[in-house]
């Protein structure tokens, strides 16, 4: 299966679909919240409206107008069929384990070549510093080691 941006997105678009809806919130404490999701960000914080809360036991219940549940509190979200709709196309698009400009290993972070960050071939060491091995003692102040360019 390919891995794209509106793979990832999926979830996100389910609950964008479900605004003004009916769905169910399961929180990882047992508590189960059914009403309208009047809004939802991209951390998954949503507002319900028109609520029945429900204890964990099933057997306490009562109504609230409005709650606001935190995102990383639910454990599951239940909406309406008609919000899942079809699921988005893949085709066209890198599969899994293909390379591509943003992935691991391309041109980023210090420079150079994909992999190590950049580090120079024997020849490259040769021509920049002939027969002289660069210093290695940590000196200068700057990087890692040494007691900081006291010589």
């Amino acid at each position: 299966m390919g891995s794209t941006a509106s793979n990832n997105n999926f979830p996100a678009q389910v609950l964008r679909n479900s605004l003004q809806k009916q769905v169910s919130v399961e929180l990882k404490t047992g508590m189960s919240y059914n009403g309208i999701l009047s809004s939802v960000d991209t951390w998954m914080n949503m507002t319900l409206t028109c609520v029945t809360c429900t204890m964990p036991s099933g057997e306490q219940w009562f109504e609230l107008k409005e709650v606001v549940v935190r995102g990383n509190a639910i454990r599951m979200v239940r909406c309406m069929d008609e919000a899942v709709g079809p699921p988005p196309a893949t085709g066209g698009h890198h599969a899994a384990g293909t390379s591509s400009s943003a992935g691991r290993g391309s041109f980023r972070g210090r420079g150079g070549p994909p992999g190590r960050g950049g580090r120079i071939t024997p020849e490259e060491r040769q021509k920049k510093f002939g027969n002289k091995r660069p210093r290695n003692d940590g000196g200068g102040g700057r990087g890692r080691g040494g007691r900081g360019g006291h010589d």
